[in-house]
């Protein structure tokens, strides 16, 4: 009811603005139609819609009424900030609409409060930046914010950054302090520059290299045994072991559904209980061929790859080692598996 009120005195004030004009402009008959549109909009609930016709109406044209419905547009739309803003510009201007309305207007402006609160923060030192949600804010300055959390920081080269969590509730005027701790300066390695470098080539310099060259302990031997391979083999060979028992059990379930409807093998044919062939048995039997070819070829793959590991290991184990970089064999590297000669 308010609202249809608040819209019914809006559009009686444009319609007596428009009749009184003799020849308005351009500008204003735009405004006028924008601000119609607003009202449409409010009037329908498409509260986004009407603030976007508002503000194209006070750009062509400002008018007092218009401001105010901006403002309360903006309060439907729950963006409290701006709500306060445009209603408190709009109750300050000296214009009869307003001074008609001044009870919705304060009202309307108690309403928006309820959901605000006031926040001011300092910091040292002063030149630090500050952030409200992450948004840059002056030191002493007091923001206007809707009720809820916020997270503010501070943060300066040269300092430890800071922040923080603080819920504003309606009516509050907070004042939140920071001092940032600075940070330790880095020390710089000083250089001597008075201090000698020998000649590497001096008598002094290659009589000592000699001597390290003596003192320096004797590269350990190398192992060249090479267990990549076997292991290799052994992997794949007891991988392909598994899958050939896997597609023998799915050999045994074909077989199983073939017992399960009662269909017996005939040299020609697949007889059910029914006595007539069935595509289900042709189907079952089919799959328990596959899967007995598939396990069998399997399995035979599986069982030389775990022969041929075993006797490679064996092998290695065997062998004694070499201290040769060089010797030949398969070796496993970060690059891949090598033969070497």
């Amino acid at each position: 009811m308010l609202w249809t009120a608040r819209a019914a005195a809006l559009a009686l004030v444009l319609a007596a603005s428009s009749a009184a004009a003799q020849s308005p402009s351009h500008a204003e008959s735009e405004a006028l139609a924008e601000a119609q549109r607003g009202l449409v909009a409010r009037r329908e609930g498409r509260d986004e819609e009407a603030r976007q016709a508002f503000e194209r109406s006070l750009s062509l044209a400002p008018r007092a009424s218009v401001r105010a419905q901006l403002g309360f547009a903006l309060q439907a739309l729950g963006r409290w900030v701006e709500a306060e803003s445009t209603l408190v510009a709009a109750a300050a201007l000296d214009d009869p609409w307003i001074e008609r309305h001044r009870d919705t207007l304060d009202g309307a402006l108690a309403e928006v409060r309820a959901h605000l609160g006031t926040l001011t923060l300092t910091v040292v030192p002063g030149d630090a930046t500050l952030r409200i949600d992450g948004v840059p804010t002056p030191a002493d300055v007091a923001s206007r914010l809707p009720v809820g959390s916020v997270t503010l920081s501070a943060e300066r080269e040269g300092y430890y950054g800071t922040e923080r969590i603080v819920v504003i509730h309606a009516g509050d005027v907070l004042r939140e302090s920071f001092e940032l701790r600075a940070r330790p300066a880095e020390r710089v390695p000083v250089v001597d520059t008075t201090s000698h470098v020998p000649d590497p080539d001096s008598e002094p310099a290659r009589e000592e290299a000699v001597a390290e060259s003596l003192l320096a302990p004797a590269p350990p031997e190398l192992e060249t045994r090479h267990w990549g391979g076997p292991a290799v083999a052994l992997g794949v060979g007891a991988s392909s072991l598994g899958a050939g028992f896997a597609l023998l059990a799915a050999r045994d379930t074909a077989l199983g559904d073939l017992l399960s409807r009662g269909c017996v093998e005939t040299p020609t044919e697949y007889v059910c209980d029914s006595g007539a062939n069935t595509s289900a048995a042709e189907d079952a039997h089919t799959r328990a061929e596959t899967f007995a070819a598939a396990s069998t070829a399997t399995l035979a793959l599986g069982g030389t790859l775990v022969a041929l590991g075993v006797g490679w290991l064996l092998v290695e184990w065997l062998r004694p080692p070499s201290s040769h970089e060089d010797a030949s064999g398969l070796r496993v590297t970060p690059g891949g598996v090598q033969w070497t000669f």
